[in-house]
C-alpha cells in the first residue's frame, strides 16, 4: 500500500512540472503588439510577406513507415511567435476522436490534450515547416458544435504573427481593433457588411509555396443555412473562392484589415456553402480573455497622455491675477486588468478557470513538501 502511494506521489511531481502552454511574458507581448499583423520586408519571396497562415500535416512515426497525411483546407494562423490556432470541425485531425475518449475526457470550456497516438505533428508555412510540440489542446463545448484548437510550436519563429482582437467597449460582445474599430458589425446595419478578406490554400505541396486572398464582406447568417454562427462571409469573387476552399468540414482563416494595413485574425470557417455562396465561421468572441490567460497574448496596456496646462491673464483695475488651469486627457486603449502589467501583481497567476489559485514557485514549495511525505513514509515504514 505503502509502495503504491509512493509511487502516485512521484507522479503527481511529475505531472505538476507539465504547464499548458509556454505563455508570453510581458515584454515578449509588448513586442508582438509592435510588429503582429504587418508585412513582412524582411523576405524577398512576396508570397513570405503575410506568412501567418499554416496547413497541418501528420506523420506515422511509431511505424516508422514514409506515411504523411497532408490536410488541405485546414489551416491555422500564427497568432504569437509559437502559439497557433485551427478550427474545431476537423478536430479528429488531431485524435480528438471517441474511440481515443474525448466525450470522457472533454469537459465544457476547459482544454483537453490531445492523446499521443503515434504521430509527429507539423505546419507548413511558405517555404519551410515547423514541427508542433506535445502541447495541443482542443478548447470549446463536448459537442464539437463550436471551439478552437490551440498548439504550440516546438521552435520559436522570428516574423510578424496575425493581430488578435480585443474587447470593445460596446458591449459584452463586442470585438475591436487596436483602434477601437468593431471588427465584425460595423456596416451590417446598412446592408452593406463589414469588409473582411479570406485567406486560402488547398495545395498539398510541403511545404506551402502561396497563400491567396480574397476580400469580401461579413453579414447575419441566414436562418436558411441552418447553422449555429452568427456571422458569414461572402465575396464578389465567390466562383474562384469556392475552387479554393473545401465543401467538406475546413478551417479557413478570416482577417479584418484596418486602414493602416494592418491584418486582425478574427475567425475560422466552417465550410463553403455553394449553393447560398457564404462561408459560415467561429467567430473569437468568447475567447479573447481564454486566449490571454493561457497564451499571454493580451490586449495593449492602458495608456494616458500627459497633463496640459494652460495660463490665463486676467487684469482688474491695477491688480493682474494669473490663473493655471490644468487640463488632464486620459486616453484608453481597451479596459485591460491593471495586474497584467504590473511585475510584481503578475506573480499572482488566476488560472482561466478560477477553480484554483496558485503563485508563482509554489510548485516547487509542493515538490519539498510531497519530498517530505515520502521520506516520512519511508522513515516509518523502516521502524515498523
Amino acid at each position: 500500500m505503502k509502495v503504491v502511494l509512493i509511487y502516485f506521489i512521484c507522479l503527481l511531481m511529475v505531472k505538476s512540472e507539465n504547464s499548458i502552454f509556454s505563455k508570453l511574458t510581458f515584454e515578449e507581448n509588448q513586442q508582438r503588439l509592435e510588429r503582429c499583423g504587418r508585412q513582412n520586408l524582411s523576405v524577398t519571396d512576396t508570397n513570405q510577406a503575410y506568412n501567418w497562415v499554416v496547413r497541418l500535416t501528420k506523420q506515422d512515426y511509431v511505424t516508422r513507415s514514409n506515411d504523411i497525411w497532408d490536410y488541405p483546407g485546414f489551416l491555422g494562423v500564427l497568432v504569437s511567435n509559437r502559439h497557433i490556432i485551427f478550427g474545431h470541425r476537423r478536430a479528429w485531425n488531431f485524435d480528438f476522436k471517441e474511440e481515443f475518449g474525448f466525450k470522457n475526457n472533454c469537459r465544457d470550456g476547459v482544454p483537453l490534450l490531445s492523446p499521443d497516438e503515434g504521430y509527429r505533428y507539423h505546419v507548413e508555412f511558405v517555404g519551410f515547416s515547423k514541427r508542433i510540440s506535445d502541447k495541443r489542446y482542443y478548447y470549446g463545448n463536448c459537442n464539437e458544435t463550436d471551439g478552437i484548437i490551440i498548439v504550440e510550436l516546438q521552435d520559436k519563429v522570428d516574423f510578424p504573427e496575425a493581430c488578435f482582437p480585443v474587447k470593445g467597449k460596446h458591449g459584452n460582445w463586442s470585438v475591436e481593433d487596436y483602434d477601437g474599430n468593431d471588427v465584425y458589425e460595423n456596416g451590417l446595419n446598412t446592408g452593406q457588411g463589414k469588409d473582411a478578406v479570406v485567406m486560402a490554400n488547398i495545395e498539398k505541396t510541403r511545404p506551402l509555396t502561396n497563400v491567396l486572398t480574397f476580400d469580401g464582406n461579413i453579414n447575419e447568417c441566414p436562418n436558411s443555412l441552418n447553422v449555429t454562427s452568427k456571422y458569414c462571409y461572402t465575396s464578389d469573387q465567390a466562383d474562384i473562392l469556392a475552387e479554393n476552399i473545401p465543401t467538406l468540414p475546413c478551417s479557413q482563416p478570416l482577417f479584418h484589415r484596418n486602414d493602416l494595413e494592418q491584418y486582425f485574425f478574427i475567425g475560422l470557417g466552417h465550410r463553403w456553402d455553394r449553393e447560398k455562396k457564404q462561408l459560415p465561421f467561429h467567430d473569437f468572441r468568447k475567447e479573447i480573455d481564454v486566449i490571454c490567460d493561457l497564451l499571454g497574448v493580451c490586449p495593449p496596456p492602458p495608456t494616458t497622455t500627459a497633463a496640459e496646462k494652460t495660463t490665463t491673464t486676467t487684469t482688474v483695475a491695477t491688480t493682474t491675477v494669473t490663473v493655471t488651469t490644468t487640463t488632464v486627457t486620459t486616453t484608453t486603449t481597451d479596459h485591460v486588468p491593471e495586474f497584467l502589467f504590473d511585475e510584481e501583481a503578475r506573480d499572482f497567476e488566476e488560472p482561466y478557470n478560477k477553480t484554483s489559485r496558485r503563485r508563482k514557485g509554489a510548485e516547487n514549495y509542493g515538490k519539498f513538501w510531497i519530498l517530505g511525505i515520502i521520506i516520512f513514509l519511508e522513515m516509518n515504514y523502516f521502524y515498523e
